[in-house]
Parts: C-alpha cells; sequence; structure tokens
C-alpha cells in the first residue's frame, strides 16, 4: 500500500535525523525492503494472523526475534508502529526502567495499554510468550491480552508479572490517530 511505504520511510528519516544508528533500526518484514542503509529482517508469513487481529504480528514477530537470539542481552528495544513519530532524543534514563523488563504505555484513564508503543529488554521473553499464549488461547488482540495478563495473571508463572512492568503516560505513543 502507498500510504505505508510512505510512512515506513518517513519514520526512517525521522529516525536518522534524530541521530539512530542504521544498525540500531530493526524493521522485521515478511518481504525485502531496504531503504537508505536500513534492510528488513525476513520474518515468516505464520506471524500473520488475521482471525486474531491484524496487530497480532507485532508480538508473534517479536517473539520470533526471540527464538532467532536476535533479542541481545543488555539492550533497551523500543517497539513502535510506523505511524508513530519519536519528536526528541529519548534517553533510557528518562525511562527510569528500575527493574522493570518492559515498559508499557498506559492511556489517561488506565483503562487501555497501548501496543503501538512499548520498551523492552531481553528479560521480557517470557512476558512476550504469555501475552502470544493469551492472544490465541482468548482469540484477543494484543492489547487486550497485556490488559489480561496484568490484571488477572491467567497464566502459570505469570504471578508476579505486574513487578516486572512499568507503565508510562501516553506521551510516549504520540501518533496520528490521538490528535484531536
Amino acid at each position: 500500500i502507498r500510504e505505508h511505504k510512505t510512512s515506513v520511510k518517513i519514520e526512517i528519516d525521522n529516525n536518522l535525523s534524530l541521530g539512530w544508528k542504521v544498525d540500531d533500526i530493526i524493521m522485521a518484514t515478511n518481504f525485502p525492503f531496504e531503504y537508505r542503509g536500513v534492510k528488513s529482517i525476513l520474518v515468516s508469513d505464520d506471524n500473520y494472523c488475521a482471525d486474531i487481529s491484524p496487530c497480532a504480528p507485532i508480538i508473534n514477530v517479536i517473539v520470533e526475534l526471540f527464538d532467532r537470539k536476535l533479542i541481545e542481552k543488555n539492550e533497551l528495544y523500543w517497539y513502535h508502529d510506523t505511524d508513530l513519530y519519536q519528536l526528541y532524543k529519548i534517553r533510557e534514563s528518562e525511562l527510569n526502567l528500575g527493574q522493570a523488563d518492559i515498559v508499557l504505555v498506559e492511556w489517561e484513564n488506565g483503562a487501555k495499554i497501548s501496543a503501538s508503543s512499548f520498551f523492552f529488554k531481553s528479560s521480557a521473553k517470557d512476558i512476550f510468550g504469555w501475552i502470544k499464549e493469551i492472544m490465541y488461547k482468548y482469540r484477543v488482540d494484543e492489547e487486550v491480552a497485556m490488559m489480561e495478563l496484568l490484571k488477572n495473571n491467567p497464566i502459570a508463572g505469570s504471578k508476579n508479572v505486574n513487578k516486572r512492568v512499568k507503565k508510562i503516560n501516553i506521551t510516549y505513543d504520540f501518533e496520528m490517530g490521538y490528535l484531536n
């Protein structure tokens, strides 16, 4: 789709203008893509699962990246949709992760977690596995699965997951859909 091709290029241009290194940008696609030195990592078509949600591949691809050992220890990763634009450099210190393995964006009223933008470390591998398990078990999208995990801990071993999650405000999920 033409809009998506343009959006991806704008995203890469934006990241590079903020000082990102080409090697620090991970773009995972099920087709070859390259722009300004950023090459996509090819992932399986099996990640797409429209019967659950068109957004479910987000979690599936991250799980695949973990399985392929492409998520490295001692690194902080930021997943965000291509229609979400960074306005200034984000420093790890401003996130104040503490012992958190994953940082999720929470809407103002606390009623929803956004899967459009989140930060994570390699130690969050099991959390992504649990989210995926909930998505498939209950046939829900990734945001509903995240909320279910945090509120009800329905997966064995996930009892203390809230101690490993930090929530941040919606300003870390600045995208066109939120502009009134």
